[in-house]
């Protein structure tokens, strides 16, 4: 086991990860990220984590000082979803976390039964989704944890042949984030923290909500749903985090499949999916569509 070890001193923390990694000082701010190369191990997210729980837990502010267990990295590849379920320690109950459950079915009967994303059946059938239930109240501890995940999801490495490795989390304790306005809020929050760290254009956030809307929509200020939104829309709010360089490969795949007579680029691909996806979801309705939303809500949930 390694510990790591947090001191204050005028409002700085020096987080020290002992066996060999580096260490830092970093303000206790969320928006402060360290960037990529002060850490030396991707164990720095359990620096994050700490943080969060010395904040929730401590009422009278930060304490002085402070250590934490930190479980040892596994050797070798294994599915994406186990690994994440180890450096977490817990599996997500889905049993008992009904938003975590909600968002399963969605993933299997929408956007794998429906073929929304054409590369979902093969993340879902290898365990390369990795399902996380976040139980963080306050937008900056749920960005803190984001943001960890963000960067243990850059550090992986999947074997070729053996999977990728992606992550969607759900955050039910967090209950402002229903408010689609405010999640965008902290969707942009998160993004821009990806870049002061180091990650824009290592790890991408895709957007997934109840009320989730395109953005010419919204500029319009449209207020008859239009189908096509619904590839978007989920049963609670998610954030899903991808490695670009596997959503890179995914388009140069599917490129390869087209005509030669089309645009033959990433954007192009990208383009061909997002068109193809809102013919379907038109011609299916929006009625249909709520459907598919409501039969993914736990029961207590629908009545």
């Amino acid at each position: 086991m390694a510990v790591v070890h947090l001191h204050c001193s005028n409002h700085d923390w020096v987080i020290a990860l002992e066996e060999g990694c580096s260490a830092s000082s970093q303000r206790p701010r969320v928006r402060v990220q360290a960037r990529s190369e002060v850490w030396g191990s991707p164990r720095w997210i359990w620096a994050l984590l700490a943080l969060a729980l010395l904040w929730r837990t401590d009422g009278k502010g930060w304490p002085q000082t402070a250590s934490f267990a930190v479980p040892p990295l596994q050797s070798g590849w294994r599915p994406w979803a186990e690994q994440v379920e180890a450096l977490v320690g817990a599996p997500t109950p889905l049993h008992s976390c009904q938003q975590a459950a909600a968002l399963q079915t969605w993933v299997q009967k929408v956007v794998v039964g429906h073929n929304l994303c054409p590369w979902a059946a093969d993340t879902t059938r290898t365990g390369s989704l990795a399902l996380v239930s976040l139980e963080e109240e306050s937008e900056e501890e749920l960005a803190a944890q984001i943001l960890g995940h963000a960067q243990l999801l850059a550090d992986a490495e999947p074997p070729e042949g053996q999977g990728g490795a992606t992550t969607m989390l759900v955050a039910p304790r967090c209950p402002s984030i229903l408010d689609f306005e405010a999640y965008l809020e902290l969707c942009a929050w998160v993004e821009e923290a990806l870049e002061d760290s180091g990650l824009d254009g290592v790890v991408q956030l895709a957007r997934f909500h109840p009320d989730f809307q395109f953005a010419d929509s919204l500029a319009d200020g449209a207020s008859k749903l239009d189908a096509a939104d619904f590839v978007g829309r989920s049963p609670f709010p998610a954030f899903h985090l991808l490695r670009e360089q596997e959503v890179s490969a995914a388009l140069d795949g599917f490129e390869r499949k087209q005509s030669e007579e089309e645009e033959d680029d990433r954007e192009a691909a990208g383009r061909t999916v997002a068109e193809r996806n809102s013919r379907f979801l038109r011609r299916r309705g929006v009625e249909a569509c709520l459907r598919d939303l409501s039969d993914c809500l736990p029961s207590e949930a629908t009545s």
